[in-house]
């Protein structure tokens, strides 16, 4: 008799990659037109005078090439200096200043949220088993958001064959959100913070038993009291989103959004306990929401607010969740006595990765008060899907075509765009994901190694993280579990942005 251990191998992933329209030995869409609008009138110029023509050609490859050279790498210069313009002018203009309340600048004198949740609406509605549900209006781009709250029970004790299983319904999961009507926009939010204690004394001594021994409540009273010290508080949180534009062309009504989610959200929140977000997936509550807002603009109530909960809720309302006073500076944001850095996921991880490859990016950092980790989703419906997959295979056939140098980087490229393809073929849909992370501190002086450690943190996982410049504030907001969809607040539409 023999003991057999059988070793599974953890599934790769990888073939991820930034998407980008055709375009022309190199250069991309737009700057191939720019270069071809520049080209002919300095041909017709070189027929006139050979001097000007040259001279004109030296000055566009000067205004060209660092366009072209800086987007290869990465840095283009030219948007570097538009964004130090945008961010000089918003300066001069008072708008990275915030200051609102009782002794603030507003008119009401309430603490709405800032930025790109200023004008968003939360009301209190019900699904169709009469279960309350939280829903985050934004009026400009006419979104409606739920947010699902998550326990995951994590990979302790978990053999590596049932986390693929969770990840393949994962995809699967995502996948399905591309047929979901209207949907725009995915996201999962998770956030480390120091544990207050709070919700652990009121589950551990709350159903003690009166009878029960001197001794064993001292010894659970000394645990519970030592715990908060050595743990860490990790929520984890999913939202959809959805927009209100009809096929018939009709904007649909708050009371229609509210009925039509309610009733598509328990489907919703049954296929998602399959992907190891756990048996306890609820949609949180308006007032969920808005404690988990105060405390995310201001870290040091917590224990208040968790205090509250315990004693029968807050109490707090929408407007009461953002915070008192803010300041946008160019790399990081102060909010409420606490400083944030956020970063951004600037290219894919090269290479396979596998499930676990995010484990210490997600885990509790020391000397961090709070710790936002958001992967956003863009899930494609299956027509658009099956388009982006064939134009991606012929990009690729027209760029290996034209290469002559790096035939085999090329080749590879090609290679992976039609196993995209077959992919889509037998149902795996294109989706769009974006990654941030916000880092908060309570000292100024604990942003330096706060800033180290996420993008020690972001090597480790493979990933390039960047800070984000001149937008640290928008970036604050897009990491908070509300379902902001960013594209649909630029001034670029995203196909103008791809062919940059």
């Amino acid at each position: 008799m023999s003991n057999v251990t059988e070793v599974v191998e953890p599934v790769g992933y990888s073939n991820l990659r930034r998407p980008k329209l055709p375009g022309f030995y190199g250069a991309s869409a737009v700057q191939a037109i720019v270069i071809v609008g520049l080209a002919l009138p300095g041909a017709v110029l070189v027929t006139v005078s050979l001097f000007w023509g040259g001279l004109y050609f030296l000055a566009s490859a000067v205004g060209v090439v660092p366009w072209v050279v800086g987007t290869l790498v990465g840095r283009n210069p030219y948007e570097a200096m538009w964004r130090r313009y945008l961010w000089s002018r918003a300066v001069r203009r008072g708008q990275t200043v915030l200051s609102q309340g009782l002794l603030g600048f507003t008119p009401d004198g309430q603490t709405r949220l800032p930025g790109l949740a200023a004008q968003t609406e939360l009301y209190s509605c019900e699904d169709v088993f009469g279960r309350p549900f939280g829903l985050l209006v934004t009026p400009s781009p006419k979104h409606y958001t739920v947010v699902i709250s998550c326990q995951p029970p994590g990979v302790s004790g978990i053999d590596q064959k049932q986390i693929d299983n969770q990840a393949a319904h994962w995809g699967s999961w995502l996948g399905q959100l591309g047929g979901e009507p209207d949907l725009v926009g995915a996201q999962v939010v998770i956030e480390t913070a120091p544990d207050t204690g709070h919700r652990l004394r009121a589950m551990a001594l709350g159903s003690f038993a009166e009878d029960a021994p001197e001794l064993s409540r001292a010894v659970l009273e000394d645990v519970v009291e030592r715990a908060p010290h050595s743990s860490a508080q990790v929520t984890t949180r999913v939202t959809l989103t959805f927009t209100a534009k009809r096929h018939d062309g009709k904007a649909a009504t708050i009371d229609t959004m509210a009925e039509d989610i309610g009733t598509r959200l328990p489907t919703l929140l049954d296929h998602l306990k399959q992907t190891g977000a756990g048996t306890a997936v609820r949609a949180c509550t308006a007032q969920d929401i808005t404690d988990h807002a105060r405390v995310a603009f201001d870290p040091s109530v917590a224990t208040i607010v968790d205090e509250a909960r315990a004693q029968g809720g807050t109490g707090l309302s929408w407007e009461e969740a953002g915070p008192q006073s803010a300041h946008a500076f160019y790399d990081h944001y102060v909010h409420d006595g606490a400083v944030s850095i956020s970063h951004m996921l600037t290219e894919p991880p090269r290479g396979i990765f596998y499930t676990l490859s995010l484990s210490r990016l997600l885990s509790p950092s020391p000397k961090v008060a709070r710790k936002r980790v958001a992967l956003l989703y863009r899930p494609n419906n299956p027509a658009l899907s099956a388009n982006l997959a064939e134009m991606r295979v012929r990009q690729a056939r027209f760029e290996a075509s034209q290469s002559r140098s790096g035939v085999g980087r090329k080749s590879v490229e090609l290679e992976a765009a039609q196993l995209n393809a077959n992919d889509e073929a037998r149902g795996a849909p294109f989706i769009r994901m974006g990654l941030l992370t916000t880092v908060t501190v309570l000292s100024p002086e604990d942003l330096p190694a706060a800033r180290r450690a996420i993008e020690s943190l972001g090597t480790q996982a493979r990933l390039k993280l960047r800070p984000v410049r001149a937008g640290q504030d928008v970036a604050f907001v897009a990491t908070l579990p509300m379902g902001q969809v960013l594209v649909d607040h630029l001034l670029l539409p995203s196909v103008v942005r791809d062919g940059l």
